[in-house]
């Protein structure tokens, strides 16, 4: 929930809500799932009493891409049918999955060793992001092929962890 002044705005569990500043006080509001958006001053947005103020949160220079988005991205690309992998069972797609999560490891390993011939950290991170995005659409992949809505397994599993620490940051 978001309060603004009296008004309090209820975002259900799965739906993608964007905030960002649009003004030096203002803030702007989308609901991905209703597409309906608020423009509202600063002092009158309240999270509720078990999240963090988003404020906290430093989201510039962040690309605020959306499951959703991605989702659809994915499917319209994997209906064209250019990569050939139509007919991948699950256990194709988790294998592709855990291919990308061995090539980050392996990125991880060579900034950690500090061998006379091994890249960087710095000069690693642009291959590590990259295997990274690969993770996230292969899961995102495999969560389409089960019905799931990534989105809300993330939210709920990130604030069941939460519970468990004892923390009050919640999704």
């Amino acid at each position: 929930m978001i309060e603004v002044g009296d008004k309090a705005f209820h975002i259900r569990s799965g739906h993608e809500v964007e905030i960002t500043k649009v003004g030096a006080v203002t803030y702007g509001i989308y609901d991905f799932f209703t597409e309906q958006s608020w423009t509202v001053p600063q002092e009158d947005i309240r999270p509720s009493p078990q999240q963090k103020p988003f404020e906290s949160v430093d989201r510039s220079g962040m690309d605020c891409l959306s499951f959703s988005e991605l989702r659809a991205a994915s499917e319209t690309r994997n209906s064209e049918n250019a990569g050939g992998e139509s007919d991948w069972t699950l256990a194709d797609w988790g294998n592709a999955l855990a291919g990308e999560t061995g090539e980050l490891c392996n990125f991880i390993k060579k900034s950690r060793r500090n061998l006379p011939n091994d890249p960087s950290l710095e000069d690693l991170k642009q291959n590590m992001a990259n295997e990274l995005a690969d993770i996230v659409t292969y899961a995102d992949l495999i969560a389409n092929k089960l019905g799931v809505d990534l989105g809300k397994a993330v939210r709920e599993k990130f604030n069941v962890v939460s519970k468990r620490r004892n923390s009050q940051v919640t999704l």
